[in-house]
């Protein structure tokens, strides 16, 4: 994806993951005033109707594939049923079948904390692909800060908080990070991972910038990925 990505920002042309954005300076909405509008759209391929929203006498339930071993293990269905109602919760294994710190000790799979670059602009006359390879090579280093903070909420049995940070990166002309600051923040917990992610961000490497001295903001999203 990443590769698809880059190559799609170098040099401009629509992929799976880069699309075109037209941009217009009319004004429309003139007067100020909001209208909701339902749009219909389509189902995503391989999904029923029936299945989502139920049918009269059907009371579908989806089921998540489980492995042999976690056969015995406690678990919850979850998916929709009769009349539409839709419910999901987590699924339990025991003891014996913890592999990884990412578990409760109740046995509940936590998630795994990881973290992925959204964005890094404006370039400063660079290729995309090398401003954002750049940053990519520093996310397993990012990867382990998350990791530290996350496991902080696990230990205490709490869902460790996700969101995303801009940094803004203060590039001089020889391609040289001289500092990194910090925008703005969607979730307030991100102030223990400021600081020494931007620490590790001030080592990103570039060639020197055409465009001379500049900022580039780096967005960069901590999430729970299954």
């Amino acid at each position: 994806m990443d590769r698809i990505t880059d190559l799609a920002l170098d040099y401009q042309i629509m992929s799976r993951y880069t699309s075109f954005v037209a941009v217009s300076e009319e004004v429309r909405n003139v007067d100020g005033q909001l209208v909701t509008v339902e749009v219909p759209v389509n189902m995503p391929d391989g999904v029923s109707y029936d299945g989502v929203f139920g049918s009269e006498g059907s009371g579908a339930i989806f089921h998540r594939n489980r492995t042999a071993a976690q056969a015995a293990a406690p678990s919850m269905s979850y998916g929709v049923g009769e009349g539409g109602r839709a419910s999901f919760t987590l699924e339990a294994v025991s003891e014996e079948e913890e592999s990884g710190d990412w578990y409760m000790s109740d046995g509940f799979y936590a998630g795994i904390p990881s973290v992925r670059l959204s964005s890094a602009s404006p370039t400063l006359g660079l290729l995309p692909s090398e401003v954002r390879g750049s940053v990519r090579a520093l996310l397993e280093r990012i990867n382990e800060v998350y990791e530290e903070f996350a496991r902080g909420f696990t230990e205490e049995e709490e869902p460790f908080p996700t969101g995303s940070v801009t940094f803004v990166l203060h590039v001089s002309g020889d391609g040289t990070v001289e500092r990194v600051s910090v925008e703005s923040s969607d979730f307030e917990e991100a102030a223990t991972l400021e600081e020494p992610v931007a620490d590790i961000l001030e080592e990103v490497v570039m060639t020197c910038t055409p465009d001379s001295a500049g900022e580039i903001r780096v967005v960069l999203v901590f999430e729970q990925t299954w």
